[in-house]
């Protein structure tokens, strides 16, 4: 009965967040062959010079952080659950804070950043905080930089599993209603398109990922066909939405 909570006395996302990386059954450990080949397909237009520098919104378990830092880029970060933070601080990342999002400034404002992250993170914000962390991103990015978002896919029938499956999961979001958001701050939405698909190493993963991921193509193309004869919407579960700030 302890949980039966009035109007206003906690945020429901603090409750749910208690335990999070067991639910979530992360261990702190290495990344696997398909977070890297993620890593690379996920920033292979967007990280054109070394060192680049880059901050990671909720990095969890740190992997795309020590995995860009291997490549040479200045990595920064943040991360609400402090274990993990104090984890990545030790693997020689110094540069990791433990805030909410809306609790960065002022720390990092007038930091001039290439690229920002916020892999499976927007989902976990309303549409304001959605909204404040652009502003402050548009305000930390260099001319030109930009952020890379990964969100479960608010425009296909497939998300469901992702979005449904976390009670922590507070908006749902898609490239069309992400591109409403931007175009309010001054952000021009540059590519809109399926996550990263991954097709491991070995001969035979490759061939099955092929031909589940063109499969994939077929119904999603299907779909989108049929009920809103529209081909262009990616239909995969996870979308990939890349949002840059203009050159002055």
């Amino acid at each position: 009965m302890k949980y039966l909570l009035e109007e206003g006395e906690m945020d429901l996302r603090e409750l749910f967040s208690e335990n999070y990386m067991e639910f979530k059954s992360w261990e702190l450990n290495h990344p696997t062959e398909d977070d890297l080949e993620r890593f690379s397909i996920e920033t292979q237009y967007h990280l054109t010079q070394t060192p680049s520098k880059i901050f990671e919104v909720g990095f969890g378990q740190g992997h795309f952080l020590l995995w860009a830092k291997e490549k040479g880029h200045e990595v920064h970060g943040t991360e609400v659950i402090p274990e993990l933070a104090n984890t990545i601080r030790k693997q020689a990342i110094p540069h990791v804070l433990n805030r909410k999002i809306q609790d960065l400034t002022p720390e990092i404002t007038g930091t001039d950043f290439d690229l920002i992250m916020a892999f499976d993170v927007l989902e976990h914000l309303y549409l304001q905080e959605i909204l404040n962390f652009l502003l402050l991103s548009y305000k930390i990015l260099k001319p030109g930089g930009q952020i890379i978002v990964r969100v479960p896919n608010g425009q296909s029938p497939f998300s469901r599993f992702y979005q449904n499956g976390d009670a922590t999961h507070v908006t749902e979001l898609s490239g069309a209603k992400l591109k409403q958001l931007a175009n309010k701050i001054g952000f021009q939405i540059t590519m809109i398109r399926n996550s990263a698909r991954p097709l491991g190493k070995n001969t035979k993963q490759k061939f099955l990922r092929k031909i589940t991921y063109l499969l994939r193509d077929i119904i999603g193309y299907s779909i989108a066909r049929i009920f809103w004869g529209d081909t262009t919407t990616p239909m995969d579960p996870n979308i990939t939405i890349v949002l840059k700030k203009p050159s002055e």
